[in-house]
């Protein structure tokens, strides 16, 4: 099934890619967020299971261009974290070194105030407390919401959630992830 969603991810994306192939780019962006995650790592091996809770706040940067298609803008952004996003308690042990984000975006135009939503590829890189480390692709969607400050300037918040299953990775047995994030995102337009 999981399969089945990321090769829907990625026709969407390659859609949305040709879709702004014709367009005029409005403007490309680059930026920076502070991002607090959630979550939960459930272990399910051959014999029992368990369940971890993921905290973290990090920073996260990011870079886009969108583009205006009358009133709606299409986009694609792609973003890093590469702070730690950890099951708590475990903190340095059992932890996302990295994440890093391909979105595409969809919003509507309202003047100086852009809600939009997000659904792309997300590739997360786990590691234990030995120093194994495996990097899984997932799904990322989620909302958000941009508002400009000044003509090169916007603030936002976005909301967002990740799906990862890291299979074999836990005596045997797979580790499934879901991360969250809400963050808090400063942009400048060039």
């Amino acid at each position: 099934m999981e399969n089945t969603t990321l090769k829907r991810s990625l026709i969407t994306l390659t859609l949305l890619a040709a879709s702004t192939s014709g367009a005029h780019a409005q403007s490309m962006y680059a930026g920076i967020a502070y991002s607090s995650f959630s979550g939960e790592n459930v272990y399910v091996g051959p014999v029992d299971s368990d369940e971890y809770e993921l905290v973290g706040e990090v920073a996260e940067i990011f870079i886009g261009a969108d583009c205006d298609m009358g009133s709606y803008i299409l986009g694609g952004e792609a973003s890093i974290v590469t702070g730690a996003v950890y099951e708590e308690g475990y903190e340095d042990e059992y932890q996302f070194t990295s994440i890093v984000d391909l979105k595409g975006r969809l919003g509507f135009d309202a003047g100086q105030f852009m809600p939009y939503g997000v659904l792309g590829l997300s590739a997360g890189t786990f590691e234990d407390k030995v120093g194994d480390s495996e990097t899984q692709f997932g799904v990322i969607a989620g909302l958000g919401a941009d508002v400009a400050v000044s003509t090169q300037f916007k603030v936002g918040l976005e909301f967002t959630s990740r799906a990862y299953n890291f299979e074999g990775l836990y005596n045997d047995g797979d580790i499934e992830s879901r991360v969250n994030s809400a963050s808090l995102r400063g942009s400048f337009r060039f």
